[in-house]
């Protein structure tokens, strides 16, 4: 059978469906990489260098002292939660957005199911609206594992102490510092009897 034989909807479908959808993305994708380098980067970069290393000498260790570079930690790692939001909460909005408006990809009778799944702002709900979608998982992308992570970051800062706070401390311990400020703020997450800040 030649090529011109073939039914229209069969030779658009493999490259179609395909650059609808990463069209999508890759709007989202280049916004995501601004508000990155010309917001978090920048922002992150000036609080570090103020707040610097906590002071260790008896010179360096008065109660003022202590108390400027507490309130600069504490103020770091709020940002870093705070971010961990925001980057967590947009990437969530933006697939959600693609898989809800790529759902005309599938039979008519699926979209609302599709769409449903889409909208929740459930991981295991948006990976399978993905694959009715894409027809394979998500899973199959390398960096996937690392937006299954902020996904649950962002639901421990969110939350709190939970299953996502555990979650991220078994796959990824070094997100967590151990409590150093003496002003006994509270912290997000409490696992295993011991106070920590996530980084």
């Amino acid at each position: 059978m030649s090529a011109e034989e073939l039914s229209p909807k069969l030779l658009l479908a493999p490259t179609w469906k395909p650059v609808l959808f990463e069209g999508h993305c890759s709007g989202f994708a280049d916004a995501t990489e601004i508000f990155f380098r010309e917001a978090i980067e920048p922002a992150c970069q000036a609080l570090r260098l103020k707040v610097g290393a906590e002071p260790s000498t008896p010179e360096e260790r008065t109660n003022a002292k202590l108390d400027i570079w507490e309130g600069l930690r504490t103020a770091e790692l709020e940002m870093h939660r705070s971010f961990a939001l925001a980057l967590g909460g947009m990437w969530e909005r933006h697939f959600s957005q693609v898989l809800w408006h790529s759902a005309i990809l599938v039979p008519a009778s699926e979209r609302p199911s599709v769409q449903k799944l889409s909208g929740a702002g459930k991981w295991e709900g948006m990976c399978k609206a993905f694959r009715r979608i894409r027809g394979f998982p998500l899973t199959a992308f390398p960096m996937c594992q690392e937006l299954q992570l902020l996904h649950k970051v962002t639901s421990a800062v969110r939350h709190g102490t939970g299953p996502a706070a555990e979650w991220v401390h078994k796959q990824r311990p070094d997100l967590f510092a151990d409590c150093d400020v003496r002003s006994r703020y509270f912290a997000y997450f409490t696992l295993g009897g011991e106070k920590k800040f996530i980084r």
